[in-house]
């Protein structure tokens, strides 16, 4: 409320007359978090950099666990991002394999993904030549039709980026809910298993840096996540090497 007030404050200050605050409805729970702390202790103590996965539970103190590899998918049949009827499928078959094994586990949910140090500063500015591409227009044309329920992507990476431009809002919504119902029963899951925590990596390729979104939901209702942690590449990496080699670890949250 106050931000709003601020703004209406500023829009005035601007010389807008009309300006004032119309209610839309209710958004959801809301999510905030203050402190994460991450650590291994088994076989070393060594401090993790992570932060919390958006919209996962807090801890009652500090929980410790045994990390177990439990990856959502194999890395051969990893759909494209989008094809929520493959995804559904094999989170069936997920639960199928791990039901009765993750009681106070802690989860690494992902494979490891390769990084590479950042060679050089990426520009922070547009050239002029950018801006220029940027305020074009779409060249006009028709567009191919799209099925609804959209539930599925193409794998070429400009061939997705244009059909998320000429995506209408009401598939681009519904594909959103969709999402969040996969992500919600992989949730409800863990919590039926007890799980202590879950590990998890971002989706950046670039090193000492934590990218991550669009884990737990704000919905009123559904299934909150047990307490999750985002690592960085080189800490997440670390602990898979170590539990390929056969090596016990054990992580505090």
């Amino acid at each position: 409320d106050r931000a709003a007030q601020l703004a209406i404050k500023a829009f005035k200050a601007d010389g807008i007359r009309d300006v004032g605050l119309e209610s839309w409805g209710v958004f959801g729970r809301g999510w905030s978090w203050s402190r994460i702390a991450v650590q291994m202790t088994k076989p070393q103590q060594t401090t993790l950099s992570a932060y919390p996965g958006d919209w996962s539970a807090a801890t009652d103190g500090p929980v410790t666990g045994e990390v177990i590899f439990a990856p959502l998918w194999d890395e051969r049949d990893k759909p494209t991002e989008l094809d929520f009827e493959k995804s559904a499928h094999q989170l069936e078959a997920y639960k199928q394999k791990y039901r009765g094994k993750l009681q106070g586990k802690i989860i690494l949910l992902n494979h490891p993904v390769i990084f590479k140090q950042p060679e050089k500063r990426k520009p922070g500015r547009f050239t002029d030549q950018q801006l220029v591409g940027i305020s074009k227009a779409k060249e006009p044309g028709v567009n191919e039709p799209l099925e609804w329920p959209l539930l599925r992507s193409p794998v070429d990476p400009d061939e997705r980026r244009r059909q998320d431009y000429n995506m209408p809002l009401e598939i681009m919504v519904d594909q959103m809910a969709i999402s969040r119902k996969l992500r919600n029963r992989l949730a409800a899951f863990f919590l039926e298993e007890k799980v202590a925590g879950v590990l998890v990596n971002g989706w950046t390729r670039s090193a000492a840096v934590i990218m991550h979104s669009d884990y737990g939901s704000y919905v009123d209702g559904d299934p909150i996540p047990p307490p999750t942690a985002v690592l960085m590449n080189e800490h997440y990496n670390r602990i898979h090497r170590l539990l390929e080699r056969d090596v016990p670890v054990q992580i505090e949250l």
